[in-house]
């Protein structure tokens, strides 16, 4: 699947109009047809900014958008543990 059809995907499994998706994007604001431009593959490379805004709004990695992972979620880590103070 292109990074289009994750974006559209993701965005009709949440029930988001494209007006809604750009809404939730918050201060990046990305026109409608930019937007229809990137879910049709017509824009190949779309700006960092605007991957990540896509990732944040549809609550996925930037990681599934760009094809890189299968997963929309991204692994969980365990957080370090502080070592204990020594003495």
């Amino acid at each position: 699947m292109d990074m289009g059809s994750r974006i559209r995907a993701e965005r009709e499994r949440l029930a988001l109009s494209r007006e809604e998706l750009i809404h939730l994007m918050g201060d990046l604001r990305m026109d409608r047809n930019t937007l229809w431009h990137i879910e049709a593959g017509r824009t190949k490379n779309p700006r960092a900014d605007q991957i990540i805004a896509l990732a944040k709004a549809l609550n996925v990695s930037a990681d599934y958008i760009l094809g890189l992972s299968d997963e929309p979620q991204p692994p969980k880590h365990p957080r370090p543990r502080k070592a204990a103070p020594v003495g």
